[in-house]
């Protein structure tokens, strides 16, 4: 039976070390064998304000707490008695939890290694942490897990039980149910903003659908040529209410659109009708799109570059020919994957990998843009090694164009921008 721990006082703690106001509203388990490192941990999570606290000193009765009892937070040990932190975490990874973090002494490959496996299975992992953990630390995990889990915009997602009906989407097409949602990209040296990307969203009675929920029934036929237009069309009106600045829009293509002989002309009638330059607009390509018919995607590419768009090679870094495709297709922009991003305060070869990312993305001449920064601790990084821009959580959600509007009255930038 699952029980929660009671509270244990913390020593010493620095007077201006203040609880965490979302903390009072997670349900934390805390797996550690060692009992002074658990009373320690126990009693800095009670002063930051965890109310519900599930303690264990070894994997199974951590997975008997999680059989029980939903957590927001799972902070374990990688050494366990018995059941190594490994195991555990893998099993764990199939229960409700909402976020993971890592505290352990071993290697940095070793916790990264943990890290990647767990996110291949779809788990969050907020944090690796390197013992002994200071206050900072604990405080820092929880304030990201708070604003993790806290919702995102008025309109919380739906999960439909199947996927939409081909007739659903056609007709939600013709009813303009599908809106774009913009998130600010943001140079890195002055906090400007420098554009957005555009962001498929299905609004709902009842709520707003995500693109994992709709996208993969539309990318092979015509209906994602259509969802491409409506979006790109709502954008550029949506355009002339952003201010003076001529800030740029991205938005990604699906493969079965880069494959219409009609594209590049099509497009730049959009942008004449709208008064806006084929430059502000940056298309978004992976790998993946050059799967099927790799020379049409060529021509198209070539064309659309001729009238003056430009090209972004998504989630550079992870595909096996992210390389090949910059020597193939005219892009100008980098978008380096969240993967990397995540990795760069833990991990020095992270570290190393996204240097060379943005050297090599000046040296050609391109943007560099890393995508998905949620810690300030990720800014410092990527502001030290010279990344230009950025976009992320923790800049902004994506957003409808009512909500982007006030952004750009006022942006939220991180403090640690403020500061200089």
């Amino acid at each position: 039976m699952s029980t929660l721990s009671a509270p244990a006082p913390l020593v010493s703690a620095p007077p201006d070390v203040l609880p965490i106001p979302a903390a009072a509203a997670l349900r934390v388990l805390l797996v550690e064998d060692d009992a002074v490192q658990r009373e320690l941990l126990t009693a800095a999570l009670r002063h930051f304000g965890v109310r519900e606290l599930l303690v264990a000193a070894d994997g199974w009765t951590a997975l008997a707490h999680l059989a029980a009892t939903p957590c927001d937070l799972v902070i374990s040990d990688l050494s366990l008695p018995g059941m190594d932190g490994v195991e555990f975490l893998h099993r764990a990874a199939a229960f409700d939890i909402g976020a993971f973090a890592i505290v352990s002494g071993a290697e940095p490959a070793i916790m990264s290694t943990v890290e990647h496996a767990l996110a291949d299975r779809g788990a969050i992992v907020l944090e690796r942490l390197t013992k002994p953990l200071s206050l900072a630390a604990v405080q820092s995990l929880l304030t990201q897990c708070g604003a993790a889990l806290a919702p995102l915009a008025p309109a919380q997602p739906l999960a439909p039980a199947t996927p939409p009906a081909r007739a659903a989407l056609q007709q939600a097409l013709v009813n303009g149910e599908f809106v774009p949602y913009y998130q600010p990209k943001v140079d890195l040296t002055s906090g400007a903003l420098l554009g957005v990307e555009i962001l498929a969203r299905w609004r709902q009675p009842d709520g707003v659908l995500m693109p994992a929920h709709f996208i993969g029934a539309m990318e092979d036929s015509p209906l994602i040529d259509t969802l491409t237009y409506q979006l790109l069309e709502q954008a550029l009106t949506d355009a002339a209410d952003w201010g003076p600045e001529p800030l740029s829009m991205a938005l990604n293509l699906a493969p079965h659109t880069l494959e219409d002989p009609g594209l590049p002309d099509r497009l730049l009638a959009m942008v004449h009708r709208h008064g806006i330059a084929p430059a502000r607009v940056t298309l978004e390509l992976t790998e993946t799109a050059m799967a099927r018919n790799p020379q049409l995607v060529r021509d198209c590419a070539a064309r659309l570059r001729l009238r003056g768009f430009r090209f972004a090679v998504d989630d550079f870094g992870i595909g096996y020919s992210s390389m090949a495709l910059l020597l193939s297709l005219p892009f100008t922009e980098l978008k380096i994957d969240r993967s990397f991003v995540a990795s760069l305060v833990c991990s020095r070869k992270a570290r190393t990998m996204l240097e060379a990312m943005v050297a090599l993305g000046r040296r050609l001449g391109m943007q560099v843009v890393a995508e998905g920064i949620e810690q300030e601790a990720e800014l410092r990084l990527l502001r030290h090694i010279g990344c230009p821009a950025a976009q992320g959580y923790l800049f902004s959600v994506p957003l409808p164009q009512a909500e982007l509007l006030r952004w750009i009255a006022k942006p939220t930038l991180p403090t640690e921008m403020l500061q200089h």
